[in-house]
């Protein structure tokens, strides 16, 4: 064998390899700025929820307790640590003639929300005197042909 042949199929080989090593070097590009745009997306989320968090969640701290309230105990522990809004989220289903849509119904009293204003997409605000008993979102009003 020549040394002309020998060469021949020595490039044709590390060609043949270098294929996949360029895949794997896109690959590892790819993942790297993938974990590079996922850290960067929690940094905005947590610095997001940290300046506004109060507003998001309408206070400093949110308790959820399933299938019961608070015990009197709990509740003059956390109005200890201060004021406390107390609210009530269930499912159930809306009934109109033969139909039926499931649906999550949300009561709040009257001191939520501790921070901020929560305002409906008509302009009306909540908190304080409700003088309307029941809200209704949007398309949810459409199908139930309310208000």
């Amino acid at each position: 064998m020549s040394w002309a042949t020998a060469w021949r199929i020595a490039r044709r080989d590390l060609n043949a390899r270098f294929k996949g090593l360029r895949l794997l070097l896109v690959c590892l590009f790819l993942g790297t700025g993938a974990l590079a745009a996922i850290g960067s997306l929690t940094a905005a989320i947590e610095g997001e929820i940290e300046a506004n968090g109060r507003e998001y969640l309408g206070g400093d701290l949110q308790i959820e307790l399933w299938q019961r309230g608070l015990s009197p105990d709990e509740r003059s522990a956390l109005e200890e640590l201060g004021d406390v809004s107390a609210g009530t989220r269930l499912q159930a289903m809306a009934r109109f003639d033969d139909q039926a849509a499931p649906i999550e119904l949300k009561a709040i009293d009257r001191a939520y929300p501790l921070y901020g204003e929560l305002t409906l997409t008509d302009g009306r605000s909540v908190g304080g005197t409700l003088r309307q008993p029941c809200l209704i979102r949007g398309r949810r009003a459409d199908r139930a042909a309310v208000g």
